[in-house]
């Protein structure tokens, strides 16, 4: 199908006034914290309140979130605390949700914030879905896709990150694949991913197959370019992780930090009592230990963290959306995450597919040497962020896992799911007949629309 920029235009302008409307619904309830709220309105508010905390991801999102918080007054702010962390006798950790609600403190701009980032993203999947070779029409179908997926509307409509580093993820393949770009650009928007939530990472998987894919024996651009991403985004997460030290007194008040983590259960007083003598050596040797202990706390958390939470799901289990969370119950309504189900489980019909066909692919490889058809790229590409995005789980991670661990994964496989319908359209019968275009993408959309809509009541407390 042939779209004109305008008409392209137009019906992106509509997808994204859609999600400002679906996002914004509603978004002052419930009027207290929602789940990991807790945590990212509280750790936002200790920077501007200069209060030491400690938190496992690295430090963008709650700035981010503390930027938007500073056009407010002190008042609303100085008395921000959903949270607290105590030492148990035993010596590990206990944490109280403390439901006073939100009262003065100024939630809806925060709720806001994250709504704007998760329309970006809707923006920043298409632009990848296109740089990569889908069609204007399978792309299209993606955005519209994202755009009714009850799961990602809910999570970016709260005080959470996951929005974040997907937005900035996507964007910075857009940039790499996108030879119009600068790789160093690419490089420092995927190193703001990985300053968000370090599971970022995984956007390294499809960026490396592409690489892969495009390079030619006489051809070094594409190892340099990914090299160049690879470099710029390490160093932008270093210097915003240092500049988190500096907004949380790490470097400033390396005692009181070091105090925090022992009153809070996070370390031991043996690790306390070796601060105190490394103290005596340096400054230097004070920061450096700071950043072991920030390091090994934060792996801990990543990868072994042992709490145990009722509605944990393994990641086997994701693609058939097994492990739904209740995020907040009053009695009177609940906000549950959970799924479009006819988008969901079409992704994985898709990705089953997919899987076929690359195993097709890779037989004619091995057995007779024939290359993938440039045509398999894009699917190619995003089987490898979809593999990408689950092997930290299946690989290194045994601490307990949730449903949003699935998030990035899902979108390369909403990615698959667009590659497939765009093929469908690309078909003779389609393309000769108006009416079957018009039957088969309204029927897409009428179904996606359903599925959006039968769920909708978890994301609105309806």
């Amino acid at each position: 199908m042939n779209y004109s920029r305008k008409l392209r235009a137009i019906i992106l302008t509509g997808l994204l006034l859609t999600s400002f409307i679906l996002h914004i619904y509603r978004i002052s309830i419930p009027s207290e914290p929602v789940f990991d709220e807790v945590h990212f309105a509280t750790y936002a508010a200790d920077y501007l309140n200069q209060q030491a905390f400690f938190d496992i991801h690295p430090p963008l999102g709650k700035l981010l979130f503390a930027g938007v918080l500073a056009f407010f007054p002190r008042g609303r702010i100085e008395n921000a605390k959903f949270i607290s962390f105590s030492r148990l006798e035993n010596g590990g950790i206990s944490s109280k949700a403390l439901n006073d609600g939100y009262r003065d403190f100024p939630y809806i701009a925060l709720r806001l914030f994250s709504s704007f980032v998760g329309i970006a993203l809707i923006l920043a999947f298409y632009l990848f879905l296109k740089a990569i070779g889908i069609g204007e029409t399978g792309s299209l179908l993606g955005a519209f896709a994202l755009t009714f997926e009850n799961s990602f509307l809910l999570d970016s409509r709260l005080i959470l990150i996951n929005g974040m580093y997907l937005t900035f993820g996507f964007l910075a393949l857009w940039l790499f694949f996108n030879q119009k770009h600068n790789a160093y650009l690419a490089g420092v928007i995927w190193g703001l991913s990985l300053s968000v939530k370090l599971i970022g990472i995984v956007f390294l998987a499809p960026a490396i197959v592409g690489m892969l894919l495009t390079r030619k024996i006489d051809n070094e651009s594409g190892p340099r370019r990914l090299k160049m991403f690879i470099i710029a985004g390490f160093l932008t997460l270093f210097t915003i992780i240092f500049a988190g030290y500096i907004a949380n007194g790490i470097l400033f008040s390396p005692s009181g930090y070091i105090s925090m983590l022992y009153s809070n259960g996070f370390i031991t007083l043996k690790f306390q009592e070796f601060f105190t003598q490394i103290s005596k050596i340096s400054t230097f040797a004070q920061f450096v230990f700071l950043i072991f202990i920030q390091g090994i706390l934060s792996f801990g958390g990543y990868t072994i963290n042992d709490a145990d939470i009722f509605y944990f799901s393994h990641w086997y289990s994701w693609p058939f959306m097994k492990g739904i969370m209740a995020f907040y119950n009053n009695n009177t309504y609940e906000v549950t995450l959970t799924g479009n189900p006819v988008v969901w489980f079409s992704a994985t019909l898709a990705i089953i597919c997919a899987l076929i066909i690359t195993g097709r692919i890779s037989w004619r490889f091995f057995r007779r040497g024939k290359t993938p058809s440039t045509s398999a790229k894009p699917m190619l590409i995003l089987l490898a962020g979809y593999g990408g995005a689950l092997l930290p789980f299946a690989a290194i991670v045994s601490r307990s896992t949730f449903l949003y661990h699935y998030f990035p994964a899902y979108l390369f496989g909403i990615g698959i799911l667009s590659f497939a319908m765009e093929l469908l359209t690309r078909q003779p019968w389609f393309v000769s007949s108006l009416t079957r275009r018009v039957i088969l993408i309204g029927f897409l959309a009428l179904a996606i629309i359903g599925g959006f809509v039968f769920n909708s009541r978890f994301i609105y407390g309806i």
